[in-house]
């Protein structure tokens, strides 16, 4: 950049006038400005299915995202990237993305996710001991909470709380009274369980095994827990930190900032998801300054 000052005139030894001053732009800097494609119109899911738009933008750096449902601004969503773990009732919706750098602003078309319709009763893939206090359970599609008395362990252990997991509906937390005990076998049994289109799963007398490994607690803050579990990819964190994912080791690296702990991603191949899974998938924590 060049400044151009344009300086007033002089009054008894004072200078009285306006100051201004013009920015250059030099002829070597030119700044192109910005394109950006979403994809189809529409896109028609299945509930659980999990889902990442991409923009595929260009112009010159740097480019600033913001994402759009229904011509409402989402929280957090200011990458090329924005993920939807399970999709579900509260996904559906007309999705746009803008793309903006210092010399132009433009908005997507748009795309419509559809939801189908679903009949079918959730089911539980697996049951996963986070720590000595906390159990997740994983459906093939989202969920809601049930009452703590629906979901019984042998040896006895009691649930005090039951949460969907804001950012992936297909899991559920447990929160247990007392403490498990790391190495003893659990089983747990699901009397009901409802989806979030009102299917039911009746009460199923095969039950799932829970066992927790050492150790018996999150690791420290700002390191990162990986625990693949029945073809889900679990990761855990205590403390600040913004999760981030590349697909090499040496990036680039994108943050994750609507991601919070635990992270569930499926990584199954039979899995419902679109695009295709990348081949590798590499995670990290991006810690405050």
């Amino acid at each position: 950049m060049q400044a151009v000052a344009r300086a007033g005139f002089r009054m008894g030894g004072v200078l009285a006038g306006v100051l201004s001053l013009a920015l250059c732009r030099p002829a070597d800097a030119a700044c192109d400005p910005v394109s950006v494609e979403l994809g189809p119109p529409a896109l028609t899911f299945q509930e659980g299915c999990q889902i990442e738009l991409r923009a595929w933008a260009a112009g010159s750096p740097p480019l600033f995202y913001q994402w759009w449902r229904d011509g409402q601004p989402l929280p957090g969503a200011t990458n090329a990237l924005y993920a939807i773990p399970s999709f579900t009732v509260f996904e559906m919706g007309t999705y746009q993305v803008s793309v903006s750098n210092a010399c132009s602003q433009r908005t997507s078309a748009s795309l419509e996710l559809i939801l189908s319709p679903d009949a079918a009763p959730p089911r539980l893939q697996c049951a996963l001991a986070l720590s000595a206090h906390q159990v997740l359970l994983i459906f093939d599609h989202a969920v809601v909470a049930g009452p703590a008395s629906a979901y019984q362990f042998e040896p006895n252990v009691a649930v005090s709380e039951v949460r969907v997991l804001p950012q992936n509906r297909s899991v559920l937390e447990l929160t247990t009274q007392t403490a498990l005990t790391p190495g003893q076998p659990y089983r747990l049994t699901v009397l009901h369980q409802q989806d979030t289109s009102g299917n039911l799963q009746q009460p199923d007398p095969s039950a799932t095994e829970v066992m927790l490994s050492e150790p018996a607690q999150l690791p420290p803050a700002g390191e990162l827990a990986l625990k693949p579990v029945c073809g889900y990819l679990v990761l855990a964190w205590q403390g600040e930190g913004v999760l981030q994912q590349a697909s090499s080791p040496a990036g680039p690296w994108m943050d994750l900032p609507w991601a919070s702990s635990p992270f569930v991603w499926s990584i199954a191949p039979g899995h419902c998801q679109y695009p295709a899974p990348a081949a590798k998938r590499f995670y990290r924590l991006r810690l405050p300054p």
